[in-house]
């Protein structure tokens, strides 16, 4: 194995103890923190067509030291929900796996250091595979996706294989029964705000004007 400098300086110990299959070429990292949809975004993901390349959703499901005690049980419920998404769907090539991160020190907890746990344990099972192509693409527990989803980012490095990084299309509800009308209309403003704020600055003609929705990039 190449590259493990960067595991070296920061300590990086693996939470997944089992080997990635060698043609593992595509890490779907998702942290879940007190989620009540993670079910659907697993089924969003199992739904998709499959790429030639195996697939590993790698689940960070966390919580800080002071946790209540029902986002404990929320935390294990989740678990229990990955692990049986992963027996359901039965195959080498296509993995849920779940990694507890609990009682993280409260000054560090949140999404951004959920997130980076997983991709730190994504990056360090791809580089262990012989895949040509190593893909880490950010999702989120209360998310869902196309069918070609997965297809289509193994299809961008096999066409590009120089691609470091990409912005994936989103978009929010934008009606619909599950909210308030004032949460659409928060939801309306946010959203403008986010294209907005890149288009300004492709007007400008700035370098790195791209979407950079957590739950809606990926990279190699």
């Amino acid at each position: 194995m190449t590259n493990t400098k960067y595991f070296k300086r920061n300590n990086f110990t693996p939470s997944i103890k089992h080997e990635p299959d060698k043609d593992l070429g595509l890490c779907i990292v998702l942290p879940s923190y007190n989620e009540t949809e993670l079910e659907d975004a697993l089924n969003a993901l199992a739904n998709c067509k499959k790429p030639t390349c195996s697939v590993e959703v790698i689940v960070v499901v966390n919580y800080p030291e002071d946790a209540s005690a029902a986002i404990v049980a929320n935390a294990l419920e989740c678990i229990k929900v990955i692990e049986t998404a992963d027996r359901n769907i039965n195959s080498g090539s296509f993995r849920f796996l779940a990694i507890p991160a609990f009682n993280l020190i409260i000054k560090h907890a949140g999404v951004g250091l959920a997130r980076r746990t997983g991709m730190n344990e994504a990056a360090w099972r791809l580089l262990k595979s012989k895949s040509d192509y190593k893909i880490i693409a950010c999702f989120d527990a209360d998310s869902g996706c196309s069918e070609n989803y997965l297809c289509e980012l193994e299809q961008l490095w096999i066409s590009k294989p120089e691609t470091a990084a990409c912005s994936i299309r989103y978009e929010h509800p934008l009606e619909g029964d599950s909210f308030s009308p004032e949460v659409y209309q928060a939801i309306a403003q946010y959203e403008l705000h986010l294209r907005y704020y890149v288009d300004a600055g492709r007007y400008i003609k700035h370098p790195f004007s791209y979407q950079t929705v957590g739950s809606s990039m990926a990279c190699s």
